[in-house]
């Protein structure tokens, strides 16, 4: 196996900035997936968890001999209670940190577009690896990571405020 030299940066072609800014775009990309599915995942499980709760507050108020399960009935209604708030609670917290790693992806694939700009100041033009090297398009393709968790925090603060 031949041993790695550091390159300096007039030893690679344009190509092969491109190829590295590429694959360093792709794997950003993909972390941006991974993060909106987590988010996507972690959210229905709340939503699910939180119309349980309120299905089981509804059938203790529906029904059952007050004299003998008051007490119960009061014990579960107030541990269902702190449940759907808490619910709520996790809900925002978590579409908050999700927020905050789409914003940080976002940084980096900014930071490499202009990294990538600077190296393609001189011809031959090769295309941003990202949205065609149309801005537009790559302002658009954030548009989804960032208004998703925006979205449920709102959702969820909506939901905890009128829970009470």
């Amino acid at each position: 196996m031949k041993p790695t030299v550091p390159v300096k940066d007039g030893d690679l072609t344009k190509q092969e900035y491109f190829q590295i800014f590429r694959e360093y775009r792709m794997c950003e990309q993909n972390l941006l997936n991974h993060r909106i599915t987590w988010n996507l995942t972690i959210q229905g499980f709340l939503f699910a968890t939180f119309g349980f709760c309120v299905q089981k507050l509804l059938e203790l108020e529906a029904g059952g001999d007050p004299a003998k399960i008051d007490q119960a009935r009061y014990a579960a209604e107030q541990h269902l209670r702190f449940l759907v708030n808490t619910v709520s609670v996790l809900g925002i917290v978590l579409s908050m940190v999700i927020l905050l790693a789409m914003c940080a992806a976002g940084i980096v694939l900014w930071t490499l577009g202009n990294a990538w700009a600077k190296i393609d100041e001189h011809p031959p033009y090769l295309p941003n690896p990202a949205g065609a090297g149309k801005p537009l398009a790559v302002l658009l393709g954030f548009c989804p990571p960032i208004v998703i968790p925006v979205v449920f925090i709102f959702v969820w603060v909506f939901i905890y405020r009128h829970s009470w």
